[in-house]
């Protein structure tokens, strides 16, 4: 979409031959909520990521620059380097499922009212068209 067509679609009126879907799918774009949505999901998932990238990279640093912290022997897991694994693993693990936690109660129900807020417009001029 060029500048032009954007620019378009924004100062357009109801009668100017953009569809009623273009104009709902617009409105929700440029609504609060959508960018809130947006802004979340972003955060949420750039931190997270984030996240894991320090612990997988700490473990490679680690591991390189200080070889001796994996080979204090420990009775129960044998040195540190295999409970640092475990723990390593059982970290992204959590991560993992504290972000499909926060998508399934948080964003999917914030996706969900845009979809039924998209729909709406086109549902009702649907109706109003086979009415007449």
């Amino acid at each position: 979409m060029t500048a032009g067509t954007a620019d378009q679609l924004r100062s357009s009126s109801p009668n100017s031959g953009v569809s009623p879907a273009a104009q709902a799918e617009m409105s929700v774009v440029r609504s609060d909520r959508f960018q809130e949505l947006v802004g979340r999901q972003n955060r949420i998932g750039f931190g997270l990521t984030g996240l894991t990238f320090v612990c997988y990279y700490g473990f490679f640093l680690v591991d390189t620059f200080l070889p001796s912290w994996f080979s204090v022997m420990i009775p129960v897991f044998g040195t540190t380097g295999i409970l640092f694994i475990v723990l390593t693993f059982a970290f992204v693990w959590l991560i993992a499922l504290y972000y499909l936690r926060v998508v399934q109660h948080e964003l999917e129900p914030m996706r969900n009212a845009m979809v039924v807020q998209m729909s709406a417009p086109t549902t009702a001029a649907a109706s109003a068209g086979g009415r007449s």
